[in-house]
């Protein structure tokens, strides 16, 4: 029902002329969403009654929607360098990679999670970019060393299909899309 869409959390609710209505609503960031009232004047039969508040409602709707624009300058950087990374488990730690490379999509980079393991299992992140790609990815690079704290490793190997390898190590932190990313 309603497109699976989350429902308004009201927290508060003012009475009179005029009628205030306060809460949150989360769900996707930078798009409109209407939300309808009504008036019953049937009590509710749980005896539950919501107070909400309309002007706290409507700061925490314009929070939630609020955009970085620095931060949304560069993801349109790094999704244009259009760089194809690869995100493979090294921790063991179980859907770490899979997290990465979610949290990697919400930054704007064509992340994804094969399902191939390292050979061994590593302490510390690595990342390395193949076959002079570095070249034309400098903005993804940027965010890679920034997010993982890591200089990467340049390397030719013809055999590799993508632009970067991250692998994962027991020390990489947990990094996940906030809730309801695009």
């Amino acid at each position: 029902p309603n497109n699976f869409l989350n429902f308004p959390v009201i927290q508060a609710f003012t009475s009179g002329v005029p009628t205030e209505v306060s809460g949150t609503l989360q769900s996707t960031p930078s798009s409109t969403f209407t939300l309808d009232f009504y008036a019953n004047n049937t009590a509710d039969p749980r005896g539950y009654v919501i107070l909400p508040n309309i002007i706290a409602m409507r700061q925490a709707v314009a929070q939630a929607f609020r955009v970085d624009p620095a931060l949304e300058q560069l993801r349109q950087k790094v999704a244009e360098e259009n760089a194809k990374v690869w995100v493979l488990n090294g921790s063991g730690q179980t859907g770490q990679a899979n997290d990465i490379a979610d949290y990697l999509t919400y930054a704007g980079v064509d992340a994804t999670a094969p399902n191939q393991k390292p050979r061994s299992n590593r302490a510390n992140t690595s990342i390395v970019v193949y076959n002079g790609a570095d070249a034309r990815i400098p903005q993804t690079i940027a965010l890679l060393q920034q997010v993982f704290k890591v200089q990467v490793t340049l390397r030719n190997d013809p055999a590799v299909r993508v632009d970067v390898i991250v692998t994962t190590g027991r020390s990489t932190p947990d990094y996940t899309p906030p809730p309801y990313a695009p």
